[in-house]
């Protein structure tokens, strides 16, 4: 798309007549024209309208406007810049290169029908892509044309984005947080396990162990070697709540924007390399960080950008304490580690370039897979290989079952997961730089995973990032080149190179359309309910063993024992000592696989000698295990043929 874009900005052969429109650019334009012509009948006609002769006929409708409009456009730039038809013709063949935008997204009408709040956003940023090109291709058309001056430095600009990017995302997170918009259970399974750890138990958190394990498994070490959680202890000692794991999670997506920038100075003008760090931060997989649950996979991006960065500096002491910020934050970061390693062997560079990181990422698989791992499982399963098992019993029984079923990848889900993943590089501007392949792992990790119900085929979940960080590397890495090449062939560095920027800048943000729906917005939404969730909140007891509904989680998770009263049948051990009932099943954001078993519990409630009532309203009921009393709480599995 890169090419595409760029080919415009060839100066015209001599022995051509002005008056002549080249052929290449006519076909140009005849195809876009065709393009954009076929998408807005996909757009606003396809299913809205049932009969043909109507379709056909605002179609034609649809083309006789959009030819209108390039015809006024050529005129307008011929009257205003006296140029020639030969000239016009070619800086409107190039500016008509963003609609190409159309194309990344016309799959989603091909196969269905978006909402036409979508359908306007879309083509409104491709008639600002359009008008971006516009200045682009006059700025190097004629350089008689006065160019403005921003006054404001570009440096500056950037920190005031990032300020109120920050702001803004981080009043949305409170207020999703406040309104109860998330499942709940990932946030206060980290607030716990902090709590824990600040009363001497590492990283203890029973909401998952013994749901998943049992008693013996008693810290997350068990599951994922994210030291990083570490780092979040001196906040959360300022502030003993979940929300001080979502702002500081912020602050770390945010700050992304530093080595992105510092990256983007590399080879790029200071505007352009701002533009940078602004389209990373609203690509859809990093904006979407600042909104979901909290994980602390959501910091790899921080030092793995700075890992790039002293990586191109040729910086190697900084570069490997970059690496080894990296990977304190999760085990399978050693893909990344050692992709990094195998891309210095690529460039040729010096052995310790290759061997450091490569022995660095080996060494830590064997720390986390034979010596944490089995320490802290203490020869419990693994929750995760849970995700992989539907695909064999051992690595080559799941390899055996991937050749001969490669079927089972291509779920539409995984197809879209895929789309959504490079829509923003416009499906193929990430393969002008060799940085994508190192994303592949986790892309496949992701895929593979979301087949055995661990919901990781997500753009806007924490999986996403890693290959994200990749996939945008290597764009921005590649417009060193496009700059060299286009300087190669007597055009400006800077404006290819910006035509490539604000494509994906506009292609994010359009990506970030199509993933948004009501459901963000009914996140942030208060109801009546609400109110009374809080007061249900405060009623218990601050060191009482408690199980609530999940979206009450984060607002209760100071205390050594907490459950998930939705799944607290199916708790090894059950101990809570207050149990809330959610009269409402629709607010527990829960699949069917559950209902039976929650409404077992409720069922036993009512009748069991232990637990006796303490409050009762239409919405909410608790129940309080009698003094000195032991539950006697049946365990349960829970439906086998659903997931959630």
């Amino acid at each position: 798309m890169g090419t595409a874009v760029g080919a415009h900005l060839e100066n015209p052969k001599p022995q051509q007549s002005e008056r002549v429109v080249p052929r290449a650019y006519a076909a140009w334009l005849l195809g876009i024209f065709l393009l954009t012509s076929f998408w807005l009948w996909a757009a606003f006609v396809r299913g809205r309208v049932h009969s043909r002769a109507s379709q056909l006929l605002l179609l034609l409708v649809c083309a006789a406007l959009l030819a209108g409009f390039g015809w006024l456009v050529s005129g307008a730039l011929r009257r205003r810049f006296s140029l020639s038809s030969r000239e016009g013709a070619k800086i409107l063949a190039y500016s008509s290169s963003a609609f190409l935008l159309l194309l990344v997204f016309f799959p989603e009408y091909l196969m269905g029908r978006p909402v036409l709040v979508r359908s306007f956003l879309l083509l409104g940023f491709s008639l600002l892509l359009f008008a971006f090109y516009l200045a682009l291709s006059l700025r190097g058309a004629a350089s008689s044309i006065k160019r403005p001056q921003p006054n404001v430095a570009p440096a500056i600009a950037l920190v005031i984005f990032c300020a109120a990017y920050f702001v803004l995302t981080s009043w949305i997170t409170l207020a999703k947080l406040h309104a109860f918009g998330y499942v709940g259970q990932d946030i206060a399974y980290f607030t716990q396990c902090l709590y824990t750890t600040l009363h001497g138990q590492l990283l203890y958190s029973n909401m998952y162990h013994d749901l998943l394990y049992g008693k013996p498994v008693t810290s997350d070490l068990a599951g994922h070697n994210q030291l990083v959680l570490f780092l979040f202890l001196p906040f959360f000692m300022l502030h003993k709540a979940a929300s001080t794991l979502l702002i500081v999670r912020n602050f770390a997506i945010v700050l992304c924007a530093w080595p992105v920038y510092l990256i983007g100075r590399r080879f790029l003008s200071p505007w352009l390399a701002a533009i940078a760090a602004i389209a990373f931060l609203l690509l859809p997989a990093v904006l979407y960080q600042n909104f979901y649950d909290f994980a602390p996979l959501s910091l790899a991006g921080l030092p793995l950008l700075f890992a790039l960065y002293y990586y191109l500096e040729d910086r190697f002491v900084p570069y490997l304490i970059a690496l080894i910020c990296v990977q304190i934050v999760r085990e399978d970061l050693v893909f990344a580690v050692f992709g990094l390693g195998l891309l210095a062997l690529w460039q040729r560079r010096s052995r310790r370039w290759v061997a450091i990181p490569c022995a660095f990422a080996l060494g830590w698989t064997f720390l986390s897979w034979k010596i944490v791992f089995p320490h802290f499982l203490q020869g419990a399963t693994p929750a995760v290989a849970s995700c992989f098992s539907y695909l064999g019993a051992s690595p080559g029984e799941m390899v055996r079952n991937i050749m001969h079923h490669p079927g089972m990848l291509l779920s539409h889900k995984n197809l879209l997961y895929t789309k959504q993943m490079v829509d923003s590089y416009g499906g193929v501007l990430f393969l002008l730089n060799p940085a994508w392949i190192i994303s592949i792992p986790y892309i496949a990790i992701n895929v593979l995973a979301e087949g055995g119900g661990c919901n990781t085929a997500m753009i806007y979940r924490h999986y996403s990032l890693i290959p994200t960080v990749f996939l945008f590397a290597s764009v921005l890495l590649a417009l060193k080149r496009v700059g060299t090449r286009a300087e190669g062939k007597g055009r400006r560095a800077e404006i290819a190179q910006a035509a490539i920027l604000l494509f994906v800048l506009m292609a994010a943000l359009s990506s970030t359309v199509f993933v948004t729906g009501t459901q963000q917005w009914d996140d942030l939404q208060s109801r009546p309910w609400h109110q009374e969730a809080n007061q249900v909140a405060a009623m218990l007891p601050p060191n009482a063993s408690a199980a609530v509904p999940r979206y009450l989680l984060p607002a209760v998770a100071n205390r050594d024992s907490l459950y998930q009263s939705l799944r607290l049948l199916e708790y090894h051990h059950p101990d809570a000592g207050y149990i809330v009932i959610d009269k409402d099943w629709q607010r527990m954001a829960a699949t069917e696989q559950w209902r039976e078993n929650y409404n077992a519990l409720w069922h036993l409630l009512e009748i069991s000698p232990q637990y006796q009532m303490t409050y009762d309203s239409p919405n909410y009921v608790i129940y309080k295990l009698c003094d000195g009393c032991a539950p006697n709480l049946p365990h349960r599995e829970p439906m086998k043929e659903m997931r959630d």
